[in-house]
């Protein structure tokens, strides 16, 4: 496993490896869904990707040109300048807008089934989060257990998250999908992503991002999850 902010170069090139854990995870999320659908869903598949991907694209030009929106002056002075920045205050928040926005409208203009979507969208978060988990280190609150460092043992965020994680995805693949729909099947991950977040939470320290009852954005977002896919279970589709 590598340790937090570490980063790989090759040449030119220097490659977070929070990049890396995302790059395998979207690599086995796609072979996953490959080898898992069948049929005619095949072709639906292949059209999700490439509106997954065109919105993955859409996201990173966003998080590549912020700079421009923070400094515009500066940049419009010197375009060249903007290869050698990118990112900034709330890109990453503007980037997943971007792309969720540009991905919610391919799929409605193409009409696709929403709980099927979902489902396959859940899925990809269970996939990126168990990659980025097996990949790098997470240090958690100070415990007697976990990983060391000197004399400092800190709780293993990520192992708590790849064993969490994991096991949710076992329990959803092995449901069949003849008892359970596609509804029920969307509420039971987002019900089991949201107690992942909470049980990794007894081990986490105080967010230093907090922005609403000392919750990070990501803590705020699987919590309504959590609520969200308790309502698809107390309040069942009607006929």
């Amino acid at each position: 496993m590598f340790e937090p902010g570490m980063a790989l170069s090759w040449g030119p090139f220097t490659i977070p490896v929070s990049w890396l854990g995302l790059l395998t995870g979207a690599i086995g999320y796609y072979l996953w869904m490959r080898w898992t659908v069948k049929g005619k869903e095949r072709q639906t598949t292949k059209q999700f990707f490439d509106d997954l991907l065109s919105a993955v694209l859409v996201g990173f030009v966003v998080y590549k040109l912020w700079p421009l929106v923070e400094e515009t002056d500066t940049f419009l002075h010197n375009p060249a300048a903007l290869l050698l920045y990118s990112g900034g205050a709330y890109a990453v928040e503007a980037a997943l807008v971007a792309a969720i926005g540009w991905f919610i409208y391919r799929t409605r203009k193409e009409r696709w089934r929403g709980w099927q979507t979902t489902e396959w969208m859940l899925a990809g978060v269970i996939w990126l989060i168990m990659a980025d988990a097996l990949m790098v280190r997470e240090y958690g609150a100070v415990v007697d257990w976990g990983w060391s460092v000197g004399e400092i043992t800190y709780a293993p965020l990520n192992l708590i998250d790849l064993v969490l994680t994991g096991c949710l995805a076992v329990v959803v693949h092995v449901l069949p999908k003849k008892v359970w729909s596609e509804r029920d099947r969307v509420g039971m991950i987002l019900i089991g992503l949201g107690l992942v977040r909470l049980v990794r939470s007894l081990w986490s320290p105080p967010a230093a991002d907090a922005i609403l009852w000392g919750l990070s954005l990501g803590d705020l977002l699987f919590l309504l999850g959590l609520f969200v896919g308790m309502g698809l279970f107390l309040f069942p589709q009607r006929s």
